[in-house]
């Protein structure tokens, strides 16, 4: 380092002015590095001359140590960039006021970001009001919901009125496809009157059933006017498959009638009624009757005959004359042929009686019975039946006028004596 405390008396050594020259050269070295590092001392052609300051070879203004960093934007570097934030501000105006705030691309960042927390505080759904787990925001503040998402049909409490059924579903989201029911076991048809339709349910019960316990079968149930009635009708077909008839009727040349018992028949049982002479050998060949064919001949090649047995069956009021001749009047037993079917020409009757030992026989016609003929005073024919064991003539004469014994064109009506049983054979007129 020089001296720089020199005094007039001092002496000037060569050290002393080679140690200046030696400090005139460094900085003379320095100052040319310093130049040509810098060139701040020289003038680029677009600088201000004597200013630190430059352009690089892009047209950059510099300042400070010329690095990238420390460039000093331009003019239209400025007018790009307030476009940039002039258009931003627009957008950011635009997107609050779609948000229902109002803004304009005026207003400050500060207006803008004041405006954009007020988005939200408008907002007044509450998490009950948003599904669960879905997220909103209310109030500048991010939200979870809790409303419950009903997605499974459910029972509701329900309250009725005439007409009407409220169902109060349960707080939740109700998508459209979710049923929300009540039950109730009386909502059958059995309980809603018979065609009257209610929420779909047609009804099946009646209040103008008049079914009584014996209208239905045994056993069975059902209910009439709301009451259940237990059945009393007899099922005749599960207790008789052939169930006696308890009358029968028949219509000459028309029809048989038989009244069953009263009860339940399946379509499958059958009446009858006894009818032992219902049999081929008692009607005429050629001839059927309820469905038997007769294989009975005329006696002589062309006339019919038939046969049978039975007990009195009836009486008639005979006006008759007695041993003495004495006219009589009064109830006689007699017997009555079944239908025959054609006119009777003559009839043997015989009564058997193995306790009396005694045996009756007679013989008639078409207008008499005879083993003797007495006329009488009492016009129409007469019969006589004779007392075999006394032959001697007791006899009982008949008058047929008067509601007696009679031979007609299907059957005959002859008196009987006693109850025995007869025996009958009839030919044809």
């Amino acid at each position: 380092m020089a001296k720089t405390d020199w005094n007039l008396n001092d002496s000037v050594m060569p050290e002393d002015m080679n140690q200046i020259g030696q400090e005139i050269n460094d900085m003379a070295e320095s100052l040319d590095n310093h130049i040509n590092a810098t060139l701040v001392h020289g003038a680029t052609d677009a600088a201000t001359p004597n200013r630190i300051a430059r352009r690089d070879a892009n047209g950059q203004f510099e300042v400070g140590a010329p690095t990238a960093a420390n460039h000093v934007a331009r003019k239209v570097d400025l007018d790009e960039v307030k476009q940039s934030v002039s258009d931003g501000k627009n957008q950011i105006a635009s997107a609050i006021t779609g948000m229902g705030q109002t803004a304009s691309g005026s207003d400050t960042f500060a207006q803008l970001s004041g405006k954009i927390r007020d988005i939200s505080k408008d907002a007044n759904a509450a998490v009950g009001d948003v599904l669960t787990g879905k997220t909103f925001y209310q109030g500048g503040v991010k939200r979870t919901g809790t409303m419950a998402n009903k997605t499974t049909d459910y029972g509701a409490p329900f309250t009725g009125q005439t007409g009407r059924l409220y169902l109060r579903p349960e707080a939740g989201y109700h998508n459209g496809t979710v049923r929300v029911y009540t039950d109730d076991g009386n909502f059958a048809p059995q309980h809603i009157k018979a065609g009257v339709p209610i929420w779909g349910v047609t009804g099946t019960f009646t209040s103008d059933a008049n079914a009584a316990a014996a209208d239905i079968l045994s056993g069975k149930t059902a209910y009439v006017n709301g009451n259940k009635v237990t059945g009393s009708m007899p099922n005749r077909s599960a207790e008789n498959f052939h169930m006696p008839a308890l009358e029968r009727t028949i219509w000459q040349d028309d029809k048989v009638f038989l009244r069953p018992p009263e009860g339940y028949y399946d379509g499958y049982s059958w009446i009858m009624t006894p009818a032992g002479n219902l049999n081929p050998n008692n009607i005429r060949e050629g001839a059927e009757i309820l469905g038997v064919w007769g294989t009975l001949r005329a006696w002589n090649g062309e006339k019919r005959t038939a046969s049978g047995s039975g007990t009195r069956n009836t009486n008639a009021q005979l006006v008759y004359q007695d041993s003495s001749y004495y006219t009589q009047v009064g109830d006689w037993p007699m017997f009555q042929s079944p239908h025959i079917g054609w006119k009777i020409g003559a009839v043997v009757m015989t009564t058997t009686s193995a306790t009396y030992g005694e045996n009756f026989l007679t013989i008639a016609f078409s207008d008499i019975v005879i083993n003797r003929y007495s006329p009488n005073s009492h016009g129409g024919w007469t019969g006589v039946m004779i007392n075999l064991n006394n032959w001697s003539g007791s006899y009982i004469i008949f008058n047929t006028k008067s509601n007696g014994a009679s031979i007609g064109s299907i059957d005959f009506q002859l008196p009987h004596m006693h109850s025995r049983i007869d025996y009958w054979q009839a030919w044809e007129l």
